[in-house]
């Protein structure tokens, strides 16, 4: 069984080259359907995929790529799947912390501005 979360491509650069440069890669070929069209819209869009593989196999995570040039996908499965892993898991709870706090030190006002919570008092407007 396969599951696929998507994720932005930032974070895939935020993981480190050194993974892919140590990988095996994988090109797909989808069958057309709704589902592998808006897939590839989505990463068409700044996304890429992060593929788990369940069940007892030495493959845990693959990463998805969509190349619009050449409209194809292409599969980078790290040979050093243990620390990939690791790394993956420690940058998207980076992100998720990073989005938390940016999300509570701001506040929106009467969609007219926002304003650093953690700096300044909001001032009222009326």
């Amino acid at each position: 069984k396969l599951v696929m979360q998507m994720i932005p491509k930032t974070l895939v650069q935020e993981i480190g080259g050194q993974y892919f440069r140590n990988s095996r890669s994988v090109l797909l070929h989808p069958n057309e359907c709704n589902s592998s069209a808006t897939m590839t819209k989505v990463m068409s869009n700044g996304f890429a995929g992060c593929v788990h593989f369940t069940g007892s196999c030495d493959i845990k995570v693959m990463i998805l790529l969509y190349s619009q040039d050449k409209k194809s996908y292409i599969g980078l499965i790290p040979n050093d799947q243990l620390n990939f892993v690791e790394r993956i898991w420690r940058v998207i709870q980076q992100k998720k912390t990073q989005d938390k706090k940016e999300k509570e030190s701001f506040l929106w006002i009467k969609g007219w501005k926002i304003v650093n919570t953690a700096q300044t008092s909001p001032v009222d407007k009326s």
